[in-house]
Order: C-alpha cells, then structure tokens, then sequence
C-alpha cells in the first residue's frame, strides 16, 4: 500500500461504524470474563470479592440478559487495580521448578506460552506479565495482517526483533518430572515466537537479568 491509497482520515465515526465499534467492544469483554472467570486470579485476588459473587448468582446460562447483567456488574464492581494485586499470582509462576498444579489456569487457562518483562523506567525494576494464547483474529494476528510491509517510497520495511530471553521456566510434576516450560522474555521477543510454535528457542542467548 502507497502512501496516496492510505485512506484519509475521518473527524467521527458513522452510526454504522460507531455500531460495530460497540459490538466488538461488548463481544470482547463478553469473551475475556467467559475465558478467564474461573481462573485462580479471578477466584482468589480480594479485588474480585463483589464481581464472584455476580458469576456464583448468574451461573453459566448464555442469553442476553445474562449477558448485559455480567457487564453491568463487571464495570460496576471491578475497580482500577495496580500491579501489587497481580505480583502475587505472577511470582508462582517464576518461582523455581513450580509445580503445574500451583500454575494452572493461574490468569487464563492452561499455561502461559511466554512471560513478558517491561522495560525498566527511572531506575526501577521491570515488571513481568504472563502472556496466554488468543483467539484466532483477537489480538497480534490482525494486528500483523494490517501492517504495512511496504513503505511510501515503495522499499520494504525491516523490522528487527531480538530473540534473547532471561530464563526458562520448568514446570514439574508431582513426580518432579518436568511437563512444560516458558521463557521470561522482552515482549517483542515472546510474540515472533508464537506463529513459529517454538515458546523456548533454547539455542537464543540469554538475556541481562534486568526484570529481578
């Protein structure tokens, strides 16, 4: 795409636009508390105490007045919340040689694929967040197809991503035999490895310890 067939931009949205906009909004919302509802954050962070009490009343039925009910009280009774509420949950998972059954469905289901750490500001330490799968055309996928390979000058783009990690994580068993690993990763570097299917890419170097 040149730059003279990027579209112009618009000063409001059109109902039609504005309508789709919402839907997709409502749809995703809708999705992320069905995937994640009985997570362990969701069922033990204190943060959540009043919006359980919501999922424990509405139970699992699927219609629209369940439906509007669940995001009333969802953005009704979940507040802002800070990094101290997910740590808690999050040093589980990086905690050495944990075990799947102190791990599992910890922010969504199953395992992370990967652990993000964000880049250190102001002399601070950087954080750590677990990174799950998504649904299919939910999140980087469309991103992705939408970027633009081609400059407006026509020359293609080079886009350089460093596949350094920090550690590996090794889940065991109850047997101490180990069932699955993830990397503590850059963000940038977690995500090329998802379409390549490869989450530890063991022969990458090693990363500065900088998230400790």
């Amino acid at each position: 795409m040149t730059g003279s067939s990027i579209p112009g931009t618009i000063p409001a949205l059109t109902p039609e636009l504005l309508d789709r906009l919402r839907e997709r909004v409502h749809n995703t919302l809708l999705y992320i508390i069905s995937k994640n509802k009985h997570t362990r954050y969701v069922r033990e962070c204190p943060v959540f105490n009043d919006f359980r009490s919501t999922l424990d009343a509405l139970g699992d039925s699927n219609d629209v007045v369940h439906d509007d009910t669940l995001l009333e009280r969802f953005r009704a009774a979940i507040p802002l919340t800070s990094y101290d509420s997910y740590e808690p949950f999050l040093n589980k998972l990086v905690a050495p040689k944990p075990n799947v059954n102190d791990v599992k469905d910890m922010f969504s289901p199953g395992l992370p694929y990967f652990i993000a750490c964000s880049s250190a500001t102001s002399g601070k330490k950087g954080k750590l967040f677990a990174k799950y799968h998504h649904a299919a055309r939910s999140s980087l996928q469309v991103v992705d197809e939408h970027a633009n390979p081609v400059s407006a000058q026509g020359g293609k783009n080079c886009i350089v991503y460093s596949l350094t990690y920090r550690e590996i994580i090794q889940v065991m068993d109850d047997d101490g035999v180990s069932v699955a690993r993830f990397p503590i990763s850059s963000m940038s570097g977690g995500v090329i490895r998802i379409p390549s299917g490869s989450p530890s890419l063991v022969h990458a170097i090693p990363m500065s310890r900088s998230c400790h």
